[in-house]
């Protein structure tokens, strides 16, 4: 009996080590979100008053190019639809139609509900590690900007953003189609809009 337990301890003892490594493995390895990159993606933003009774509805995709650099159409509601809006380190160049309209960097409000959204992307983007909450919307991760805490929701399989919520002021935003861009596609954009505004001019 001693020496079949002397024969076969050897091998239960790399069995566990052997299931240890591929552990600690797969933790290392798990997959996080990632969007320190450009892409695009369709949202549904809805934000409520300070007395609730007040409520905004707005609809349309929106463009990460890069930190800081950012464009937005917006689809819905119908008074709002074909506006669009570029945001860059120079400002913000806002345009419908023939209008267009630019407000230097400086003079934007940072509390606006395109400025909340893309600052706590931004924000996130730039976080070495992200410390992940399972709840059952998602995967989600609790940041803070200088205008208010946020909330990114990413779906747990794909890694995706899924949502951006800011609780303090009453903002939520589902997002779907979460699509990365490659390097044609995050320029593509910017070239566009830099032609269309040269032609205005």
């Amino acid at each position: 009996m001693r020496r079949k337990l002397l024969f076969y301890l050897p091998i239960v003892i790399i069995t566990i080590m052997l299931t240890a490594c591929k552990t600690i493995k797969e933790a290392v390895t798990a997959k996080t979100p990632d969007l320190n990159k450009a892409f695009s993606c369709e949202f549904a933003l809805t934000a409520f008053g300070e007395d609730k009774a007040a409520k905004m509805e707005v609809g349309g995709t929106m463009r990460r190019l890069g930190t800081g650099m950012w464009e937005m159409d917006i689809t819905a509601p119908e008074t709002m639809a074909g506006l669009h809006i570029s945001f860059g380190d120079n400002g913000l160049t806002a345009s419908l139609g023939e209008l267009t309209l630019d407000i230097e960097r400086e003079n934007i409000n940072e509390a606006a509900m395109f400025r909340l959204m893309f600052d706590a992307v931004d924000n996130c983007a730039a976080m070495p590690d992200l410390t992940l909450a399972e709840t059952e919307n998602g995967l989600e991760y609790s940041g803070e900007i200088s205008q208010c805490g946020y909330v990114m929701t990413f779906d747990p399989e794909t890694m995706a953003l899924t949502g951006i919520s800011f609780p303090d002021a009453d903002i939520s935003t589902s997002i779907s189609s979460f699509t990365e861009l490659t390097g044609n596609d995050s320029t593509e954009g910017m070239e566009t809009r830099t032609s269309e505004t040269e032609t205005s001019e």
